[in-house]
């Protein structure tokens, strides 16, 4: 947690502030030979799972999908990739006449509970490499806990019809992502929706295409209440309304608030080390800590009743703000935004120094709980 909350610029950095701080003395050679075993990699992996299994259900408090009875029973993930510098002894490798080192993780969110699961390493660690590539290596983990029904929503560069229409046939697994601009799907028929259903507002069409490879795929064809933007979302979801699929993409979110803060708020723009082993245990070890500072917000939450409160009054000015914006177009918030707003997308900086300070301090959880307190009612 320390290393991955604390904002030192290196590992040696990190080791002098465990000397100083905690009188923890860590010899470089033991501390940077431990991050590039496999073994230990290997016991990190096994830790995140199990505090998975034991833990994450106890989010669902907060489950912004519980008011679909459509998804009853249904695991309903996004991922996408995320690349930060690399680190400081990396080779310099050439990649298409370029330099180019970053590295590229790719992570997974539960739409339900915030959960941030670590998926894999792009190129090695030396190049980016194409989602589908990854999502291919990655594909015995999309069956989560062995649900059929599982839902990924992904952009883009998660399409690949062929891939997505196996995972249905094999698995049951699903996918929602937006439609490229060069994208000519043939239309087959369309599909019954209700129009009167409020969480089908913003929907103007909902059809069955073909794509490639004689694969059906279902199109909805969506316009932005708020915004007038039209959006297009392919699926190869045929059952749930087409209102929940378009929701479901703005949830996509989540993970992209994710991944701001990791970088800017955890620090964790640069890598910890130069082997791939390194650079994995230091994406599983990002999730991990993010995972445990859910548990730890959810704890103060039932426990003492602490929230964060000017994020939510924040959140509510912002969202009075839109409203009147968008009433002086003509236009309104989506209804489905307050249905879908559970759970902040990201903690905020004094959550982080609180709990960073706190560690530091050596202070038992009760003795932190007022400062806790106070962080949370208003900014500094």
């Amino acid at each position: 947690m320390l290393r991955v909350l604390g904002p030192q610029e290196s590992g040696r950095d990190f080791l002098q502030s465990l000397l100083d701080i905690h009188d923890i003395n860590i010899e470089r050679s033991q501390f940077f030979d431990t991050i590039k075993s496999d073994r230990r990699l290997s016991f990190v992996e096994e830790i995140s799972q199990q505090l998975r299994r034991e833990s994450h259900l106890g989010l669902l408090d907060l489950d912004p999908l519980a008011a679909f009875p459509e998804l009853e029973g249904r695991a309903v993930f996004a991922g996408d990739g995320h690349y930060i510098e690399h680190a400081c002894h990396d080779p310099r490798s050439d990649y298409k006449g370029k330099p180019y080192v970053a590295i590229g993780h790719f992570f997974a969110i539960d739409l339900r509970t915030h959960w941030l699961h670590y998926l894999d390493l792009s190129g090695e660690g030396t190049k980016k490499e194409h989602d589908m590539s990854v999502l291919r290596k990655v594909s015995d983990q999309l069956k989560v806990d062995g649900k059929k029904g599982t839902i990924w929503v992904w952009d883009k560069a998660g399409i690949d019809f062929l891939f997505w229409h196996n995972q249905k046939q094999a698995h049951g697994i699903y996918f929602i992502s937006r439609l490229k601009e060069n994208m000519k799907p043939i239309k087959c028929g369309d599909f019954r929706w209700d129009a009167k259903d409020e969480r089908n507002e913003g929907v103007i069409a909902d059809e069955m295409v073909g794509v490639s490879a004689g694969i059906i795929m279902r199109l909805v064809t969506y316009i932005d209440p708020e915004t007038g933007k039209v959006l297009k979302f392919l699926t190869s979801d045929f059952k749930l309304p087409p209102g929940v699929i378009a929701h479901l993409y703005r949830l996509r979110w989540n993970i992209e608030k994710v991944f701001d803060e990791t970088e800017n708020k955890f620090h964790e723009s640069k890598g910890w080390g130069t082997s791939a082993t390194a650079k994995r245990l230091q994406g599983h070890l990002t999730a991990m800590a993010h995972n445990l500072m859910l548990l730890i917000e959810a704890k103060v939450r039932r426990e003492h009743g602490i929230r964060d409160e000017k994020v939510e009054r924040k959140y509510e000015k912002q969202l009075r703000r839109r409203e009147e914006v968008a009433l002086e177009k003509g236009r309104r918030l989506p209804l489905m935004i307050r249905l879908l707003r559970r759970r902040a997308t990201q903690f905020s900086f004094q959550f982080i120094r609180w709990l960073r300070n706190h560690l530091n301090l050596k202070a038992s959880y009760e003795q932190s709980l007022p400062a806790l307190r106070r962080a949370m009612v208003s900014y500094f």
